[in-house]
């Protein structure tokens, strides 16, 4: 919990500051969404190859 709240106010910080700020804030929002579309379609590479 305190993980996750230090790093929630990391990025609020990060995101404050113009132009670089806000470029690194759209650099992890955009992995954060390869990662979870990279590993839905593993799972789902994984359910067709059972069946």
């Amino acid at each position: 919990m305190l993980v996750a709240l230090l790093s929630y106010l990391l990025l609020k910080l990060v995101s404050l500051i113009p132009f670089v700020g806000w470029l690194v804030v759209m650099i992890i929002i955009v992995t954060a969404f390869g990662s979870l579309f990279l590993t839905h379609a593993k799972w789902r590479k994984q359910a067709v190859d059972t069946v």
